[in-house]
């Protein structure tokens, strides 16, 4: 017969008052007024860049609106989650980065001694984080679209087909992974610069693979986060094509690779 040891009183106290480490997180992030400030500016930087392509396109392409087909409208608004998605980056970033640059990992360190755990609270918040802005300025270009298109006189039907919506569907993705880059980045470098310089670099690789020759950009362009993103969205050309299952399981292998490198320098000696 088997007895069972009743817990101990500090051990029971200390987990009913000791939030989640995805709790802990989410409290840490939002009581910075800079996140805070970040987040905000985030969807703000949404709006406004999809009514600059509008208000710009005389300049930019030499047409109005009225000249311009549906799908361009709608193409031209979601920029506007990129945008977005260059402000969460940051808010990542610094999630992680200050606590470097404040020493204050290590008392996060001695509060959770689980490396684990300070490891999936951070990504997951900052990942949570991400698509909950992606989704919001996605919402945002969506609605400046059908405003744009009903000053040219365009019904919103027109607009809001089956592949405009999976177009600002699929650009959820694109904050979600590179706050994710950006945050495990951090974890690598300890430094809040280089976490926003490492999604830009792997963005960059992405976009300067073609100057290379169709041989070099056959190989690394469908490897790169931005296939994953085109292919989800449906906007995918050339190399970028790698299908619904292939954008999945590259967005997979990103993330598992970035959070695999933060959990072996945070498992470090010296944290």
């Amino acid at each position: 017969m088997t007895t069972r040891t009743a817990p101990d009183d500090n051990q029971a106290g200390r987990s009913e008052k000791s939030p989640s480490a995805i709790a802990a997180e989410a409290i840490k992030l939002w009581s910075l007024p800079t996140q805070r400030a970040l987040i905000v500016v985030a969807v703000g930087l949404a709006a406004v860049t999809a009514a600059l392509f509008y208000l710009t396109l005389p300049v930019t392409q030499g047409r109005t609106l009225a000249q311009l087909a549906p799908g361009e409208i709608f193409g031209a608004g979601i920029f506007g989650v990129d945008a977005a998605a260059f402000a969460v980056i940051v808010v990542a970033a610094i999630h992680v980065g200050s606590e470097y640059s404040t020493g204050a990992i290590y008392t996060t360190l001695t509060l959770t001694p689980s490396r684990w755990r300070i490891l999936a609270g951070k990504l997951v918040t900052v990942g949570l984080t991400a698509l909950a802005v992606g989704i919001l300025a996605a919402v945002v270009c969506v609605l400046a679209a059908v405003i744009a298109g009903a000053t040219a006189g365009m019904d919103a039907g027109l607009l809001l087909t089956g592949a405009s919506l999976r177009l600002a569907a699929g650009s959820v993705a694109m904050p979600v992974l590179y706050a994710v880059l950006a945050a495990a980045g951090a974890f690598v470098f300890r430094s809040t610069a280089l976490g926003i310089v490492t999604p830009l670099t792997v963005l960059m690789v992405g976009g300067i693979s073609g100057f290379f020759g169709d041989t070099v950009s056959s190989v690394v362009t469908p490897l790169m986060p931005v296939s994953a993103i085109h292919s989800l969205a449906g906007s995918a050309t050339g190399h970028e094509g790698i299908g619904l299952l292939g954008a999945f399981m590259s967005l997979i292998a990103w993330i598992g690779i970035a959070a695999g490198a933060a959990a072996w320098r945070l498992h470090g000696k010296d944290a």
